[in-house]
């Protein structure tokens, strides 16, 4: 018989795992729209975005001919959780109902400013907002300069995915960053999240509209490209294509 424990030997078919932070969330609040657990821990994260930024981001005097300390990056688990509660709330606004208004864009809005005025991130107001059946595009990567992308854009496409979006990553042929890569190697994310590896080619920008078109018609992931894990250069034509 086989059984799941914790690293610490609890048997969780009988205990299950006690949350760090209770909150109760109830249908009636679901239906108005309002996920009384991602709120917390949206509350949650922009407290410790609120520390961080007291720890490492506080004023130093330095002399004119001193060169100013770089800053400190965020730790790696903020930026993951920043991450897929962003991607969660906009994939609550992609799922909403178009017909009648919903709170969860101005949610959406209230967390990035957040994080903007708390000097955690710097967000390019593309003038679009996200509505109501949206697809996401993630796109990002560099040849010459190594960075740690896959600890916000993988929970942040996973997130995005999880009300049932299409989400595409893309990514340039010599990419360093390794964003495709995380995405494939991450069995979950590899089932629900599309991408395609050479998006800096004129080739490649054919491959990730045919691809997404293809996500939307089928619901199902594809990885297309000359990279490791890509089950095609390109998708094939959809039917009536």
């Amino acid at each position: 018989r086989l059984g799941v424990y914790t690293v610490k030997g609890v048997n969780m078919e009988k205990e299950g795992v006690t949350p760090d932070i209770l909150v109760e969330t109830h249908p009636d609040q679901l239906a108005r729209g309002t996920d009384a657990q991602l709120d917390k821990a949206v509350e949650v994260l922009l407290a410790d975005v609120a520390e961080w930024k007291k720890k490492n981001g506080a004023s130093v005097a330095v002399k004119p001919e001193e060169t100013p300390p770089e800053p400190v990056a965020p730790p790696d688990e903020l930026r993951a959780e920043a991450g897929r509660l962003i991607g969660a709330r906009a994939a609550l606004v992609a799922a909403a109902d178009p017909r009648g208004p919903s709170p969860l864009a101005q949610r959406l809005d209230d967390l990035l400013a957040a994080l903007v005025e708390a000097g955690f991130a710097e967000v390019e107001d593309g003038g679009a907002p996200v509505l109501p059946g949206s697809s996401f595009v993630v796109v990002g990567g560099a040849a010459e300069e190594d960075y740690p992308v896959a600890e916000l854009a993988l929970p942040l496409s996973q997130a995005l995915a999880s009300q049932a979006a299409q989400v595409l990553v893309a990514a340039p042929l010599d990419d360093a960053w390794g964003l495709v890569a995380a995405v494939r190697s991450e069995a979950d994310a590899a089932a629900e999240v599309t991408t395609v590896d050479f998006a800096d080619l004129p080739a490649g920008q054919v491959a990730a509209v045919m691809a997404l078109d293809h996500a939307l018609a089928t619901g199902a992931a594809g990885h297309y490209g000359v990279h490791d894990g890509a089950e095609a250069v390109i998708p094939a034509p959809s039917a009536g294509s």
